[in-house]
């Protein structure tokens, strides 16, 4: 089942964005299960990083907008 952003935004109107970031946490979770994957609380000097996974054995930062 394919949907994008704008399907969530029709169904869920304000709960959108937050849907959409749980998505991604479940799904990046799931890509990368050995390593830390965090939300963002939502602030204005995040640059609009909504998930990120820090690489605990090479200290790499994946950040997802």
């Amino acid at each position: 089942m394919e949907r994008d952003f704008e399907w969530l935004w029709e169904n869920l109107k304000e709960g959108a964005r937050q849907k959409f970031e749980d998505v991604c946490y479940v799904v990046y979770s799931s890509e990368f299960p050995d390593e830390d994957v965090h939300k963002v609380a939502v602030t204005q000097g995040d640059c609009g990083i909504d998930i990120y996974i820090e690489k605990v054995n090479m200290h790499t930062v994946y950040a997802f907008l």
